[in-house]
């Protein structure tokens, strides 16, 4: 089922402009699971655009409009509803050691075109690295208007640190319960606010087990971890 309104949208809705002449109207569409389903799994706007066409051609007052809708999905596209997932890793080869260069990179199987692989920043450590996978990953999914984002990492330290470490040292003022300061605090706090305004879950994936998603993002890490700045 779909529904046409010009009223505030719901929680699971589409905003797009319907143009004629000079006249253009804005309207929001409640879109039915399978219409959300491509949504949820697609960035590109090309193909939400020739998608929306039939979904408008559905309504009979609206037909001669489809032919020069001009079809704007709006930044706020589909947010409450989107999720994506996305393998992360860390590389640092020679960790520890001095001229030690660490990469990081991140694979969405959803959609390979958000991928990234590139150095890391700062510190050149595997556990800094692991952490600014992540924040990467999130900020990018939010910059692709996700709301939810699901980082599968094989970093058990990782893990640990954003389900249950992060808010504690946060509140602390970025201090352990021992009152050290927190190692990689730039890197937790660029991850901390990463994940302000979505739905992020970590989970834990073990590595080198042959699992496609921890694979690519361990490769895409080893050959950000071969460039320099």
């Amino acid at each position: 089922m779909i529904l046409l309104s010009t009223s505030p949208p719901p929680e699971h809705y589409i905003t797009f402009w319907v143009s004629r002449g000079y006249e253009s109207k804005k309207y929001h569409v409640l879109c039915s699971q399978s219409l959300d389903a491509h949504i949820m799994n697609t960035s590109d706007d090309n193909i939400i655009r020739t998608d929306l066409r039939p979904v408008a051609h559905h309504f009979q007052s609206m037909r001669d409009d489809v032919a020069v809708a001009t079809l704007s999905i709006m930044a706020s596209r589909g947010q409450g509803n989107r999720s994506i997932e996305v393998y992360t890793d860390g590389a640092c080869p020679n960790n520890g050691r001095e001229g030690a260069q660490a990469g990081i990179g991140g694979h969405f199987p959803d959609n390979p075109r958000m991928d990234f692989s590139k150095p890391a920043a700062g510190r050149q450590t595997n556990n800094s690295a692991e952490i600014q996978a992540a924040a990467e990953a999130i900020e990018r999914a939010k910059e692709h208007g996700y709301s939810g984002v699901k980082v599968k990492t094989d970093s058990e330290f990782l893990t640990k640190a954003a389900n249950e470490w992060m808010g504690n040292w946060k509140s602390k003022g970025w201090t352990k319960a021992d009152g050290g300061p927190v190692k990689n605090r730039e890197d937790f706090q660029r991850l901390d606010r990463a994940r302000e305004g979505m739905d992020v879950r970590f989970e834990h994936v073990r590595g080198h087990q042959g699992n496609p998603g921890n694979e690519q993002a361990d490769k895409l890490a080893r050959q950000g971890a071969s460039r320099r700045y």
